[in-house]
């Protein structure tokens, strides 16, 4: 081969070898632009996909925000406020079922307990329901679970002071803690996507009917006003609490102020209803205690005579000339105690305690209680005790026939002479005449009272008788507050239960007011405070 050949021949070789090079370096290119583009693509999908999750996730943790919003609104509404210690009728009531329950209706009369406003199905129990937000396409909620050990009405304590007449030691101030559990779900096309659960623990305090509690070193608020409460605790029947109360006025008209009623019964069926035109207001709740006193002179199956104490001619008896203007056996069975029931000397005595078996007063015969004190804006209250039990025939009240009466008189420290047309302005509390309480043991038991047949009145008094029968004939009147358990009238009886009375007996009882050393559970009720714990899962 010549040399011109060869050269010809590595020439020919070169460019074909170049040739391939070039095409295997656009196969490499196109190669990376394709696979870079199916990656920015993958990329992409995955970045719509997260987002998808993040916003699934978001609509599901909305939707139990909502649901624990809702479930928590619905517990602080004011009808409600029971609930708040008895929560886990949620896992075990139907919304019908709870909107009969008068162990979770508020005492003031204003509604049963309601919460077919957040739970629909009225026959289906609230934490088997699931509820739409919207119109359910994309989120819903349910409530899962209920934790209320925590929050009953014996673990939310108002506070209390010891009491050194009774012995009962001082309670602290204590909260309560409910725990809600709330699950969320997210939807799309009908299919839940995603799910996540809420649980908060919720603090729950006592109030008085919309007013905050002091309690023990303003513990719950340092609302001042006094609770708000209804013309019904005026006159309680059913204080038994026993299911036996009875409510019947017949034989002509009558006149209450008071619509509605008091009755404590567990069911409504539990309160006899024998009034024409007044409603009653059947509440389960606890009376608060009768008052303590050391006087038990007539405390005895076989009390002496003297504690039968009859009334033959009018007669006044004022407080401010205690003993000494007293006459028998008034001046035996009366001692002077303090504000707590307790022996006070001479100079420093707030009360006058009488301890009674029986008390009458003759037809036409008129007794007055001038409580007043030494001066025109101070008073000295009269406590009748009445630690026995009593029957029809011997009742531990009798007032006469006719135009008889017992009343209470503010003479304001003599100014004015006391009479059937001038009282001053007396407060029921002042005179107050204490039965036995349920469960107390023997010689207490059921107990009567006759407030007359005829045109006389029973004036400006609290009668606290949980187990007795009060009854009234003719036309008379009453003026002040009645708790007991049967009322029976016939006649065209007038009962009157003023605004000053029923407050009057309020701070006597303890159970309202601004006094912060004690208070009963008569009238509280419940409101979530803060939120202590939250959790997402």
């Amino acid at each position: 081969m010549t040399s011109r050949l060869l050269m010809l021949t590595l020439a020919r070789s070169r460019r074909r070898r170049d040739g391939s090079g070039f095409m295997v370096a656009c196969f490499l290119i196109v190669m990376a632009v394709l696979l870079g583009g199916l990656a920015m693509a993958k990329r992409s999908s995955m970045a719509e996909l997260a987002s998808a999750y993040q916003s699934q996730a978001r609509d599901a943790r909305a939707a139990a925000d909502i649901g624990m919003a809702a479930v928590v609104s619905e517990l602080n509404r004011h009808r409600n406020r029971q609930l708040l210690v008895n929560a886990c009728l949620l896992e075990t009531s139907t919304p019908a079922a709870i909107a009969v329950n008068n162990a979770v209706k508020v005492p003031d009369g204003r509604a049963f307990a309601n919460v077919g406003a957040t739970f629909p199905t009225a026959g289906a129990l609230p934490t088997a329901q699931t509820i739409n937000v919207g119109d359910g396409s994309q989120q819903r909620w349910r409530l899962v679970d209920v934790d209320c050990s925590a929050a009953t009405a014996a673990s939310v304590r108002q506070g209390t002071l010891a009491n050194p007449m009774t012995g009962v030691a001082a309670v602290l101030p204590t909260a309560g803690e409910l725990t809600l559990t709330v699950r969320g779900f997210a939807l799309r096309g009908g299919s839940v996507v995603a799910a996540s659960t809420l649980q908060q623990t919720l603090e729950v305090v006592p109030k008085c009917l919309d007013r905050s509690l002091r309690g023990l070193g303003n513990s719950f608020g340092n609302d001042i006003r006094r609770c708000s409460l209804a013309p019904g605790f005026g006159f309680v029947a059913g204080a038994a609490d026993d299911n036996t109360g009875d409510l019947v006025i017949s034989g002509g008209a009558y006149n209450l102020n008071v619509d509605p009623v008091t009755c404590i019964a567990s069911f409504a069926g539990g309160c006899v209803d024998g009034l024409a035109h007044t409603s009653v207001n059947v509440v389960d709740v606890n009376l608060p205690p009768p008052l303590p006193t050391a006087n038990a002179t007539c405390r005895s199956t076989s009390p002496p005579a003297s504690c039968n104490v009859t009334v033959s001619s009018d007669l006044t008896l004022e407080s401010r000339t205690f003993p000494t203007s007293w006459p028998a056996p008034w001046n035996t069975l009366c001692t002077r105690e303090d504000a707590n029931g307790g022996a006070s000397p001479p100079g420093t005595f707030e009360t006058i305690s009488c301890s009674l078996n029986r008390l009458s007063t003759g037809n036409n015969v008129e007794l007055f209680f001038d409580t007043s004190g030494s001066t025109a804006a101070s008073t000295i209250p009269v406590r009748l005790h009445f630690p026995n039990a009593s029957t029809s025939g011997q009742k531990s009240v009798t007032r006469g026939n006719g135009s008889s009466g017992i009343f209470q008189c503010d003479s304001d420290a003599g100014a004015i002479t006391c009479s059937t047309s001038t009282q001053g302005a007396p407060r029921a509390a002042d005179l107050a005449l204490f039965g036995c309480r349920p469960g107390a043991p023997a010689p207490c038991g059921a107990q009567f009272l006759d407030l007359g047949n005829g045109t006389g009145a029973s004036q400006s008094m609290f009668l606290y008788f949980p187990l007795g029968s009060i009854e009234m004939g003719g036309t008379p009147d009453f003026k002040g507050v009645i708790w007991t358990n049967d009322f029976r009238a016939n006649g065209n009886i007038t009962v009157t239960i003023s605004p000053s009375d029923l407050e009057s007996v309020c701070g006597l009882m303890k159970f309202c007011g601004g006094d912060d050393a004690l208070y009963e559970s008569f009238a509280i009720d419940y409101v979530t405070r803060a939120v202590r714990r939250l959790t997402y899962s």
